[in-house]
């Protein structure tokens, strides 16, 4: 049972995640956001679920800062980016590694504070396999 505070997260989580998606350039080859709530690991898996739903057929990768930094990332069968890879190509900046397969990966980095470098890194992996 999750209590009223829990569901009100889940809400400003998900419409945070509505907006996000609805910012996505049709015809983009990936799409990488930073969510600007407090976010652990399920907060981010929530939001990439979402993103999913609207955002097709392409690399999807959400990152988020609390405590520590988490990131996700979903990757279509047959695409040049591996997930597994993507997401320790992002987390370098912020000392953390992940990982996982080639179409989904997850990992951490105990030191939020770069998760801005970390952002970038992950979007110039990302245009390093998209070109």
């Amino acid at each position: 049972v999750r209590s009223r505070r829990q569901r009100q997260m889940c809400i400003r989580d998900r419409e945070e995640a509505d907006a996000l998606a609805a910012n996505f350039t049709a015809g983009a080859p990936f799409f990488v956001a930073l969510l600007k709530t407090e976010a652990d690991i399920k907060v981010v898996e929530a939001a990439v679920t979402a993103i999913a739903a609207v955002v097709k057929d392409v690399p999807i990768m959400v990152l988020g800062a609390g405590k520590t930094a988490s990131a996700l990332a979903l990757c279509p069968k047959g695409s040049s980016i591996d997930a597994k890879d993507w997401i320790n190509a992002a987390l370098e900046p912020c000392g953390g590694k992940g990982g996982g397969k080639p179409i989904r990966a997850q990992g951490n980095a105990r030191d939020p504070t770069n998760v801005a470098k970390a952002l970038e890194a992950a979007k110039a992996f990302a245009e390093s396999k998209s070109s």
